[in-house]
């Protein structure tokens, strides 16, 4: 399992439109002097290397860029910086496989959009923030939202999307937003025999889709580790319980109920430990 509490410097996000502009502004000259143009030796960023992407190369990642990689079995992308600037919202039109047409995709793709916005307003260090559509207005706002849900599960279901089913080890790091349907397809249909799972410093997510969504999808996972602040209503609502285990990270949970299609002996676990804000706990799950 991999934990990382390092930090890169990444430039201002408004620096990088400029630095492209001046890069297409040097490629034109270079053009017209040159009959023959050859790449610049030149190099104004750190160089690419695959095992870990850190610093700018992490912040400017696009997971389409993982479909001319579908033997990647390590995958580890980390966007901590010291600016606290370089946030990233992940949904389902980052994994949809490049290229891929269908009739419902915008209208899909514009719901996604609508919900991410509506977490974005939201202080991802309030647990209590993250609630199912509908929710707080009453049972029939709650069951009519989870009905919509259901029908634009049923679309995206359709939908092909990017496959890497070698991956065993998804490392991601830094305040990466992900909505649950994100989640769903991430584990679902992208990398489903993730075997060692860390989304460290992720939200946008409540702890039950975050037990719920691995529960159901990552059948191999063996260990799993994300940073969820809850309160202990939350922990109950999940289908969590305390664990006698004591480690490194705290206090561990673990599933009342082990999910029948899970192909480990032992339960998921959780461990918790306190945070800065009151009344909340910091989360770290363990499968």
């Amino acid at each position: 399992m991999e934990h990382s509490d390092v930090y890169s410097y990444i430039p201002d996000p408004e620096e990088f439109e400029e630095v492209g502009q001046r890069e297409e502004a040097s490629e034109t000259d270079s053009d017209e002097n040159n009959s023959l143009s050859s790449p610049s030796l030149s190099r104004q960023h750190p160089a690419w290397t695959w095992d870990c992407l850190t610093s700018e190369f992490a912040y400017r990642f696009q997971f389409q860029m993982l479909a001319g990689t579908p033997n990647l079995a390590y995958f580890s992308v980390g966007i901590n910086s010291f600016l606290e600037k370089h946030k990233r919202t992940v949904g389902i039109s980052d994994l949809i496989r490049p290229g891929f047409r269908h009739p419902a995709v915008t209208y899909v793709l514009d719901m996604g959009r609508e919900q991410q916005e509506e977490r974005k307003r939201l202080p991802y260090w309030d647990p209590e923030a993250y609630h199912p559509l509908g929710e707080e207005d009453g049972e029939e706002d709650e069951e009519a939202a989870k009905e919509k849900e259901d029908e634009e599960d049923e679309i995206w279901q359709e939908f092909e999307f990017l496959q890497i089913s070698v991956m065993k080890d998804f490392f991601l790091i830094g305040p990466w937003m992900f909505d649950y349907r994100a989640l769903k397809v991430l584990f679902g249909k992208v990398a489903p025999n993730i075997e060692n799972l860390s989304l460290q410093g992720c939200y946008g997510f409540t702890v039950s889709e975050w037990v719920q969504s691995t529960s159901e999808h990552l059948h191999s996972l063996k260990s799993g580790f994300a940073s969820i602040r809850f309160i202990p209503q939350l922990v109950a609502e999940a289908g969590l319980i305390k664990d006698k285990t004591k480690g490194r990270y705290g206090r561990f949970y673990k599933l009342t109920e082990r999910p029948s299609s899970h192909s480990l002996r032992l339960p998921p676990q959780l461990s918790t430990k306190s945070a800065p804000k009151p009344k909340c706990t910091f989360a770290r799950s363990f499968w």
